[in-house]
C-alpha cells in the first residue's frame, strides 16, 4: 500500500504522469485541481489560502479513506511546499503506507514555452502569470526526500510509467518478518500509579483498532523468593527474551511492556528483544495521596504499609533517574481512558487518535 505524492511546477506534466501511474498501480487518483473544481474554485486564477487549506484536507480525507481500504493513492498535487509533503507523509504513516513523491522537473524554458502554447490552444484552464511567479518562488525542491524524478518530457510515455511503478511496487512490498523491527512501549511508575489498568486500556484501544501487539507485565517475570535480582540472577530478562521470542514466532511485532523501572533499564530490556527495537518510554507519575489510596484497595493485611514505603521510594528514585527522552504523565483525577489515549498518542500504532 503507497501513497504516491507528485510535485513540480505548473506545466510540467504531473496530471498526465498521474494518470499513467494510478493506472500502472491501479490505484485512486486524488485530484486537487478536480476538488477545487467541484468547489467552483480554479488553481490558475488564485486562491485565498483558506480555501486552499479546506482542499488540502478533504484530499487528505478521501486519501484516508481509500487507504483504509489497502488501496494504494496517487495524490496530483503541485507538493510545492515542504509542510505540505510532510502532511502527506503523515497521512502515509498513519495508515502504514509506505509514502513516495513523484518529482516531475521542468526546465523554465519548457515551462514557459508550455504555457504560451496553452494560451493559444487552450486545451487545459490558463494560469496566471501572477500564479505562476509565485509558485515558482515558494517552490521547494524535495532533494533531501529520495523522490523519483521523472523528465517533463517523459510524461507521456507509458514505459516511463511503467519503470516508476515498478519501482514503487517494489518499495511497497511487504518485508519478511525478519525485516521487520520491535516496537515497545515501556510503561513505568510508582506503585499505585495505575501501569496495569492503563496498560489494559491501551491494549483495548488497539485491539478495537485491530492493531497486533503484546501486552507482558515485567512483575511477573522474576516474581520468586528468594528474589532472583538480589541474588545477581538475570532472570527477568532471560524470560522476556524467551517470551518475545515466541511472540515473533507468532508474528507479533509490538510489545507493551509493564515494570516499575522499565523506563530506566530501557537499553538493557530492548537488548534481549532481536535487532531493530524501538522504543517508547512513559513514566506515569502520581501525588502520594493518590497512589496510596489505590494501593490500600488493592493490599490486605500488614502489607500495605511496606507497600506505602517501597511506593514512595520508587518515587523519588523514577524522578530522578528517568532519562529526559521518558515521556511523564501524571494521573492524578484522571480517566484510565484519556490517559491510555495520551500514552498511545506517543506512538505510531493506532488509527483511531
Amino acid at each position: 500500500m503507497t501513497l504516491a505524492l507528485m510535485c513540480g511546477l505548473s506545466f510540467a506534466g504531473k496530471s498526465t504522469f498521474a494518470g499513467a501511474l494510478a493506472g500502472e498501480l491501479d490505484a485512486v487518483l486524488i485530484s486537487l485541481d478536480l476538488i477545487n473544481a467541484e468547489r467552483g474554485l480554479h488553481g490558475g486564477q488564485g486562491i485565498p489560502l483558506e480555501e486552499w487549506a479546506t482542499t488540502n484536507r478533504l484530499a487528505h480525507e478521501r486519501a484516508r479513506d481509500r487507504l483504509a481500504e489497502g488501496r494504494h493513492v496517487v495524490v496530483d498535487d503541485t507538493g510545492s511546499p515542504r509542510f505540505i509533503r510532510d502532511g502527506w507523509r503523515e497521512v502515509a504513516d498513519a495508515a502504514g503506507a509506505v509514502f513516495v513523491i513523484v518529482w516531475v522537473r521542468i526546465d523554465p524554458a519548457l515551462q514557459r514555452e508550455r504555457v504560451l502554447a496553452n494560451r493559444a490552444q487552450k486545451e487545459r484552464p490558463d494560469v496566471i502569470d501572477a500564479v505562476l511567479t509565485g509558485h515558482a518562488e515558494s517552490f521547494e525542491p524535495p532533494l533531501d526526500e529520495e523522490p523519483i524524478a521523472v523528465d517533463a518530457e517523459a510524461t507521456r510515455d507509458p514505459v516511463r510509467a511503467a519503470a516508476v511503478a515498478d519501482e514503487i511496487r517494489a518499495m511497497s512490498a511487504h518485508p519478511s518478518d525478519d525485516e521487520i523491527g520491535t516496537d515497545v512501549l515501556f510503561l513505568g511508575g510508582r506503585s499505585g500509579v495505575g501501569k496495569s489498568s492503563v496498560a489494559a486500556e491501551v491494549s483495548r484501544l488497539l485491539a478495537m483498532d485491530d492493531v497486533s501487539h503484546a501486552v507482558i507485565e515485567g512483575d511477573n517475570l522474576d516474581q520468586a523468593h528468594p528474589e532472583p535480582w538480589r541474588r545477581g540472577l538475570g532472570l527477568a530478562e532471560r524470560n522476556l527474551a524467551s517470551m518475545w521470542q515466541n511472540y515473533r514466532a507468532a508474528g507479533y511485532h509490538r510489545l507493551i511492556y509493564t515494570n516499575t523501572v522499565s523506563v530506566i533499564e530501557m537499553e538493557p530490556l530492548a537488548a534481549v528483544l532481536g535487532p531493530a527495537v524501538s522504543t517508547t518510554g512513559v513514566l506515569l507519575t502520581a501525588e502520594d495521596a493518590t497512589a496510596e489510596q489505590r494501593l490500600a484497595g488493592r493490599e490486605l493485611g500488614t502489607g500495605l504499609g511496606d507497600a506505602i514505603l517501597r511506593s514512595r521510594a520508587a518515587a523519588a528514585m523514577l524522578d530522578s533517574d528517568a532519562p529526559p527522552t521518558v515521556h511523564r504523565l501524571r494521573t492524578d483525577g484522571r480517566a484510565v481512558h484519556d490517559i491510555a489515549l495520551d500514552v498511545l498518542a506517543l506512538t505510531s500504532w493506532s488509527r483511531i487518535l
